[in-house]
């Protein structure tokens, strides 16, 4: 093999390395974006998840709210008749002097 053969080798070799490199570029882009694609899909479905979640508990609180208030019965109450009581009179003389009755 003399030296010629050898560079043109080696120039062949490197020439279809290139190549290669600038095919696979794209093959890889590809993949990212399908794995982005995914990703965004997984991120849109969590966050759809945990709406339906907060929804639920939104709605199980309601329920429950109004539970509570449903429970509670309202009974009559016995509550005596007012008593007035007049005030004691004050000991000693009054100041005070009933002018109209």
């Amino acid at each position: 093999m003399t030296t010629s053969m050898a560079g043109k080798m080696l120039l062949a070799v490197a020439l279809a390395s290139t190549l290669g490199g600038l095919c696979v570029g794209p093959a890889l882009a590809d993949d990212r974006n399908r794995r982005h694609e995914h990703q965004n899909r997984a991120w849109h479905r969590e966050q759809q998840r945990r709406a339906w979640q907060q929804e639920q508990a939104r709605a199980q609180y309601e329920r429950d709210r109004r539970a509570y208030h449903r429970r509670q019965t309202f009974r009559p109450v016995y509550v005596p008749a007012p008593v007035i009581i007049a005030p004691a009179p004050s000991p000693g003389i009054s100041i005070f002097f009933p002018l109209f009755r």
